[in-house]
């Protein structure tokens, strides 16, 4: 409220970054005008990385 009051809104970009687990949280900081999620990315991809690790386990393929 104080960022919008004083007009200093739109000149700053607000990060959430840490403790994001689930999407609940991630819906919770939106509501509250987050512009930009940290480690969500990061998580999608180490879900990703461990689902082609089990495709190759599942295979007998070898990296």
């Amino acid at each position: 409220m104080t960022l919008i009051e004083n007009g200093l809104r739109e000149r700053v970009i607000l990060r959430v970054d840490g403790g994001l687990k689930s999407g609940v949280d991630v819906l919770m900081a939106a509501a509250m005008g987050a512009d930009e999620y940290g480690c969500v990315l990061l998580l999608v991809l180490v879900a990703y990385w461990f689902v082609f690790l089990g495709f190759i386990v599942y295979f007998g393929l070898h990296l």
